[in-house]
């Protein structure tokens, strides 16, 4: 009987426990689940690579990783020229994860770094519209060697 009662007293304070301890439980599975959810293919390719170095599995010098990087991007100009669809997206994924091994290599964000570039785009894009409106032109209208020169304006100008 003294058994039975010492291992009743047991599960039961183990089960008290456990409840107590089920929203940490909860909350860490969450956090867990919503940062895997909030995970960009850039992150997930650094973790990749990151993963990969530990192992020794890791170009020894950035050059490397810049020739590589060349290596992909002439299959992707293969894979344009062939129009073969299905190999542009292979090529461009691989190109893409190069580009992100040198990323990581540098102690740069992938993420900012496209953000600030769409950002830099944007500026200099709608720089292109107000010259060529101050022009009296339409933008639209303009021919590509037209583009070419505000876009070198655009270039020129500290941003």
């Amino acid at each position: 009987m003294t058994l039975y009662f010492i291992l009743h007293s047991i599960y039961y304070h183990s089960f008290v426990v456990l409840l107590s301890l089920r929203p940490f439980f909860i909350n860490f599975i969450y956090s867990n689940m919503k940062t895997a959810k909030d995970k960009t293919p850039f992150d997930t390719a650094i973790q990749l690579q990151h993963n990969a170095a530990s192992q020794n599995f890791e170009w020894p010098h950035i050059k490397d990783i810049v020739d590589k990087c060349r290596e992909e991007l002439e299959e992707l100009e293969q894979a344009i020229e062939a129009q073969d669809q299905k190999n542009i997206e292979e090529e461009l994924g691989d190109l893409l994860f190069a580009l992100v091994n040198i990323a990581r290599n540098t102690a740069t964000d992938p993420s900012e770094s496209l953000s600030k570039a769409n950002a830099k785009f944007l500026s200099r894009y709608n720089g292109m519209i107000d010259d060529a409106n101050s022009l009296d032109k339409d933008f639209s209208q303009l021919s590509l060697s037209e583009m070419k020169t505000l876009w070198q304006a655009q270039k020129a100008k500290i941003l």
